[in-house]
Order: C-alpha cells, then sequence, then structure tokens
C-alpha cells in the first residue's frame, strides 16, 4: 500500500470514529434521536417508523414537550414537534397570524380538506372560526350531545374497564384499547 492510500485510509478512520463519538455525545444530549450532518435526523426516524408514535412521545418528553426535528440540510424538512397543550393554543389560537401554512400546505390537503377551516390562514380562518364558534359553542343541544355522549363512555365504558381491571390486577393495553374502541363505535351509532 502506497503513503497516500495509508494517508486516506487513517483519515477515514480517525473520521469515523470522531463521528461515533459526537453520535453518542449527541445522543446523550438530546434523548433518542441524533442529527447526523447533512441528513439531520432522518436516519433515526426512518429507524424508528415502526414506532414513531411512541418514540416521538418518549422523545418528547425527555425533551420538555416540545423539540425541533432536524431534517436533511438541503432539504429544508425543519420541523416543531410540540405536545405542550400552552404551545398548541398558542399556535392555534392566540398567534395563529404568526404561523401561516402558506401555499404550498393549501396545495398538498385542499383536494381533502377544501377551504375549510383546517386549510384556511389570516382573515379566512378569523372568519370560519367566528362562524364555527357561533355555531357550535355555546349550543345548548351540542353541549348537551357532548355532556350525554362523556357521561355514557364513562359509565359504560371506563368504569367497567376500571373495575375490571381493579378486579383481575391485569395491566394488559390491548383489553383497554379493545373495550374502548368497542364503546367508542357504539357512542356514534346510537346517537
Amino acid at each position: 500500500m502506497g503513503t497516500w492510500e495509508m494517508i486516506i485510509l487513517v483519515v477515514v478512520i480517525l473520521n469515523f470514529i470522531l463521528l461515533r463519538k459526537y453520535r453518542r455525545k449527541i445522543i446523550k444530549k438530546n434523548g433518542a434521536f441524533s442529527s447526523w450532518p447533512a441528513v439531520g435526523m432522518l436516519p433515526d426516524l426512518l429507524k424508528r417508523l415502526e414506532s414513531i408514535h411512541d418514540s416521538g412521545t418518549e422523545f418528547l418528553m425527555q425533551n420538555g414537550g416540545t423539540f425541533e426535528i432536524e431534517g436533511p440540510w438541503l432539504a429544508n424538512m425543519d420541523f416543531l414537534a410540540t405536545c405542550d397543550p400552552v404551545n398548541v393554543q398558542y399556535i392555534l389560537a392566540k398567534k395563529f397570524a404568526n404561523y401561516p401554512k402558506g401555499p404550498e400546505f393549501r396545495d398538498i390537503f385542499e383536494e381533502h380538506l377544501g377551504d375549510g377551516i383546517l386549510n384556511a390562514d389570516s382573515d379566512s380562518w378569523r372568519k370560519q372560526r367566528k362562524m364555527f364558534q357561533s355555531l357550535i359553542l355555546g349550543q345548548t343541544k351540542f353541549e348537551l350531545f357532548v355532556a350525554k355522549a362523556m357521561h355514557k363512555n364513562i359509565v359504560h365504558a371506563l368504569i367497567p374497564v376500571l373495575d375490571h381491571v381493579h378486579e383481575t390486577r391485569t395491566q394488559d393495553r390491548t383489553i383497554w384499547e379493545k373495550d374502548f374502541a368497542k364503546y367508542e363505535l357504539n357512542d356514534t351509532n346510537n346517537e
């Protein structure tokens, strides 16, 4: 092997070692996801694609409920993930105008969402929100429906499941999911 090949081999090995140390340091700092040069957090997201919701929830809990996810450098795919109710209310209600969806979002979702409130920005959103609030909120029929549905779900779904768990001392998530799904479907069909 020549001198240049040895130098290149040493440089490649050193880069591999440094990259591995950098990755471990980032994982300790950020928790589950690490940010790679050029590709961002995409490899870790793809690796956890099968359980992305569980991984994302755990990761957000470790990082205070809000975190910026870095995508590939050239793709402009950085985005903010949050599960903090205060942040969600701030973004969706208080300062909605500061977070426009933009024409790209509208073009992508127009076929499915039309010009509805979920696809609207600024003045259109304000008008639709005001109309929605006047139609739904403050209407006694709607409030009675919600109260009746919640009472029915608590009495017929939650309490029996909690009693069953208390009696059998089992904490099998599949039982909970099956029971709640059954009552959820029945609730919409019986009203």
